[in-house]
């Protein structure tokens, strides 16, 4: 039998990843598993550059930043998941896709859930998604929800919830 104890949900704060969440609740209250709700601030490009040549020194607009996301996340958490769910909210810095991976293995998550973009351009096919980079850097099985996929489940959960 499958025991989800920990689902990671990486949040941007769109509706994609809004409907991943709601996945993940249904998940969670199906198993009695914690959910952890996850945002990564991504570094500007330039502070990477500066890095080798020392430790970088957080402005005042970037302490600000963090505390908006913070705060964006902690109000996500309290909106959208149900207080009979457990979750705590998770704040990290780097690539996101790095973060996201790290963060499963270090907090032993078992699952993984999140949203995909539903595009198909030259930047994802040179590039690769976030999802898809997190897929293959997981050490846990990963559950992508497609934005548009995502629409049925919800419906069908909101008129009938899963039976024990």
């Amino acid at each position: 039998m499958i025991a989800l104890r920990r689902i990671l949900v990486p949040s941007d704060f769109s509706l994609p990843a809004q409907r991943a969440l709601r996945y993940a609740i249904e998940f969670a209250k199906r198993f009695d598993a914690e959910i952890l709700l996850v945002h990564v601030i991504e570094p500007p490009a330039y502070a990477a550059a500066f890095a080798r040549s020392g430790p970088v020194q957080e402005t005042d607009e970037e302490r600000r930043a963090y505390d908006w996301f913070a705060t964006q996340l902690a109000n996500q958490a309290k909106d959208e998941i149900p207080d009979s769910v457990r979750s705590r909210t998770l704040l990290l810095r780097g690539t996101p896709s790095a973060e996201i991976a790290q963060c499963a293995q270090r907090e032993d998550v078992d699952l993984i859930v999140m949203a995909t973009s539903g595009r198909s351009g030259l930047k994802d096919v040179l590039l690769g998604s976030t999802a898809e980079r997190v897929l293959r850097r997981s050490p846990c099985p990963v559950l992508t929800v497609h934005r548009e996929q995502a629409r049925g489940f919800i419906e069908q959960a909101e008129e009938e919830p899963w039976n024990d």
